[in-house]
This record gives C-alpha cells, sequence and structure tokens, in this order.
C-alpha cells in the first residue's frame, strides 16, 4: 500500500472586484476587496486549512475578518473560526435592507463558527448597529444554520434584541409601516426556535412622548417568520396606552378627537396578522368638566389592503357630557342647551354588519326640556369613511312649562307659560 500523498502548502489569494463573486440582492454591489491566507495541510482527501485569514477591506472604516481553521477542506466540516467586522457609511447595504430602515450609519458585529457546513453553529453572536434615523439594534446570543433540500435556514435561535430610537417611527421596520409617532421608543424580546418559524418571546416596548403619551406593550407571538411576506401568527401581547390629552392622541392616530381630558385604554392583541384580534378593551376619557367616554368590548380585523379591515366588533360604549354646548363642540354644531347629557349604545356585528343598538340618550331630570332618544340604525360603516344608515330612532320631549323653554335660549319671556307640554318624533335616513 502505497502512502497518500500529502499537501503542506502555503497559500494567499486577493480579490480586488467582488461584483461577481458576492450575489443574492438584486441591486447589492459590495465594495472593497479581500485578501486571503492560509496552510494547507494532510492528505489529499482529508485537507486541513490550517492558520486561516481572510480579510475584507471596505470603504472608509469597513472591514471583516474570519480566521482559524477547518479540519476537513474536502468535506467542509470541522470549522472552528472567529468573525469580526464594522461598517461604516454603508450605503451599497441598503438593498439588502427593510425599506423602511434608513441608510446604515455604522455597524459592529462578531461570532464563533463551529461544526460542519451542513448544520453550521454560530456561538457568541455579537451585532450592533446605528442607522441614519438614529436606531439603535443590538442583537447578541447563538444559533444554527442548518443546510437542506430548501436551502439554509436559522435553526436553535436563542438571540436577545434591543433597540431604540428617538421617534416611533424611526423604527417602524421593526414593527409596522404605518405605525403613528408617540415619542422615543425601547424595546426587548427573545427570538427563540428549535426548528421552523421563531418565536419571540417576552417582548416589552414602550414609548414616552414629552407631550404626554405613554404606551406599553408586552407579551409574546408564538410564529415570526424571518420572510416578510408571511403573516405572524399566535399574538398575545397586552397594551396600554395612556395620553394627557384625547385630541392629541387622536392627532397622533389620525382620528378627529376633538375632546379634551385624559385617556386610558387597554387591551390585548391576538390571532394572528390577517386576523388580528383586539381583545379586553377597557377604554376610559375625558375630563368631569366637559365630555367622558368609557367603552368595553372586543374588535376583530380580516385582510388589511380591504376597503373595510373590520371584520366584526362588539362595543358597548357610554358618553356623559356635563353640558349640551360640550356635546356640540365635539359634533362641530351649535346645539340648544339641555343641560347634561347621557347617552349609552352597542356597536355589534350582525351577519357581517357593523350596526348600532340599545342607543339611549336622556338629559338630567331637572333639565327646562327633559329629552329622551332611543332607537337604532341599521348599518355603521367605519372605513374608509364613517357613515350611518338606517336610522330607527324615535325622540320624546317633555316640559312642566313652556315658560322654562326660555332657559334653553338665553332668553327671558319670549315664550309664555301655557303650561306642560310634550312632543314626539320618529327619525330615519341617513346622516
Amino acid at each position: 500500500n502505497q502512502t497518500p500523498p500529502k499537501i503542506d502548502a502555503d497559500v494567499q489569494g486577493r480579490i480586488t472586484d467582488l461584483k461577481h463573486v458576492i450575489s443574492g440582492f438584486s441591486g447589492l454591489s459590495v465594495p472593497g476587496e479581500v485578501s486571503a491566507k492560509a496552510r494547507l495541510t494532510g492528505p489529499y482527501r482529508q485537507m486541513a486549512v490550517e492558520s486561516l485569514s481572510a480579510n475584507w477591506q471596505g470603504p472608509g472604516q469597513s472591514m471583516a475578518e474570519l480566521s482559524g481553521r477547518i479540519a476537513n477542506i474536502n468535506k467542509l466540516a470541522g470549522f472552528d473560526l472567529a468573525l469580526r467586522g464594522r461598517l461604516s457609511k454603508a450605503d451599497w447595504l441598503t438593498p439588502a435592507l427593510p425599506k423602511s430602515m434608513g441608510k446604515l450609519e455604522n455597524a459592529g458585529f462578531s461570532a464563533q463558527l463551529s461544526g460542519d457546513y451542513g448544520q453550521l453553529a454560530l456561538r457568541a453572536i455579537r451585532m450592533k448597529a446605528d442607522d441614519a434615523n438614529h436606531l439603535n439594534i443590538t442583537l447578541a446570543g447563538q444559533s444554527d444554520v442548518t443546510q437542506g433540500t430548501g436551502g439554509a435556514a436559522l435553526e436553535n435561535m436563542n438571540l436577545a434584541l434591543t433597540f431604540s430610537a428617538p421617534t416611533t417611527r424611526a423604527a417602524r421596520a421593526l414593527l409596522f409601516e404605518k405605525v403613528p409617532e408617540l415619542g422615543a421608543i425601547t424595546g426587548s424580546a427573545m427570538v427563540r426556535s428549535q426548528k421552523g418559524d421563531p418565536a419571540l418571546e417576552n417582548v416589552v416596548v414602550r414609548t414616552r412622548d414629552s407631550k404626554g403619551i405613554a404606551v406599553d406593550l408586552k407579551g409574546r407571538i408564538a410564529n415570526f417568520p424571518l420572510e416578510a411576506a408571511r403573516p405572524n401568527k399566535g399574538y398575545k401581547l397586552e397594551v396600554t396606552m395612556k395620553a394627557t390629552s384625547m385630541s392629541l392622541m387622536g392627532e397622533r392616530m389620525g382620528w378627529q378627537l376633538p375632546l379634551s381630558g385624559p385617556l386610558d385604554l387597554k387591551f390585548r392583541i391576538e390571532g394572528d396578522t390577517r386576523a388580528l384580534q383586539l381583545n379586553r378593551i377597557v377604554l376610559s376619557g375625558g375630563g368631569s368638566d366637559a365630555l367622558m367616554l368609557g367603552a368595553t368590548g372586543q374588535l376583530a380585523f380580516g385582510a388589511w389592503d380591504r376597503a373595510d379591515p373590520l371584520r366584526s366588533i362588539d362595543l358597548k360604549w357610554q358618553a356623559d357630557s356635563a353640558d349640551t354646548k360640550s356635546l356640540g363642540t365635539v359634533l362641530g354644531r351649535e346645539l340648544p342647551e339641555l343641560g347634561a347629557l347621557s347617552a349609552r349604545g352597542r356597536l355589534h356585528t350582525v351577519a357581517g354588519n357593523h350596526r348600532l343598538d340599545n342607543l339611549s340618550v336622556h338629559n338630567a331630570k331637572a333639565a327646562p326640556l327633559q329629552i329622551s332618544l332611543k332607537g337604532q340604525a341599521q348599518q355603521v360603516a367605519f372605513w374608509p369613511k364613517p357613515a350611518i344608515d338606517g336610522i330607527q330612532f324615535t325622540l320624546a320631549a317633555t316640559s312642566s312649562d313652556t315658560a322654562r323653554l326660555n332657559a334653553m335660549f338665553g332668553w327671558e319671556k319670549r315664550i309664555p307659560a301655557i303650561g306642560p307640554v310634550k312632543a314626539s318624533a320618529k327619525i330615519s335616513g341617513n346622516d
């Protein structure tokens, strides 16, 4: 038997144009050059790569270094490598980043690589990045990269994610594109999986606005695919939203809320991206000297690309106004003064239609004119713009003496005293 030939050689090389070497993202062109050197040793069929040192030098201070050894280069087995690097002003990386993320300003990364090509273990992962919108992201932990029939996949992930930004919109790449501006934001989560889609656990997100908005979110998402086109599943998130002014919160959320007083809103997010539910809603807001609102219930959404994504609603609500003027301000209309008003109702979905039932509006018994409005509306729309159709209201009004009606209009004695008055009417149609 002949002894297998052995190799003992030093090799080195250099690549000055990476355009045709590194690909995978349309429009991505990696600048800079790569140089490498190593020592090849051992039998030809089981050749080892020793003292490997590969270096990439990019624009500015951008660089990356891979060092260590590969026990069997023929089978791509026995990796024992260290990776580290940094990036600065990496405009060239933009095609590989989410579109809503700013240009990458600075980044640093490092990891230990071991195992085989079929299952590569990444340990001591450390990554930190800052973009042009001052979004700061850190990622630390470990993961495996496995090769299968469907290509490379991440498994056995255990990564700690943290982020912060001076504005909520700066972090929309990590949240959702149309997230409203709610102030400075911080967040953290554990990204974990064995096989398949990872879960986001121990999610904690906070926003704080100097004008008096505070939002807290915590919980988990059971399935969080890394492919943006696939929906998330298994939301279980508790949300608390507080604001010193309801009108300010309405402005940020894109709602018309000409209301004074604070807002306190709690709810639970459950379901999937394409079947999202807001459950256990508890809302209170307004001031005791003006209009106070309250609501409890739930909302369920369907596909977000529909003209009306709201699939179903079940909200019991109440509104109490210290005087009629406050209500007129909200409605944008001048109303006669009827004193304090109280309203109750239920918004719910029946056979696919959102409707208003159990409406009851009345004022104080001591008011010059006592009113009572009851009824329903067969169809209520919220998107693309609010609308009410199929109104069926019954209005009743009584007064102990007609002369008392002068107070409603600020008159003295225009209406003479001719005794009690009663009136009723049916109101129908749409808004």
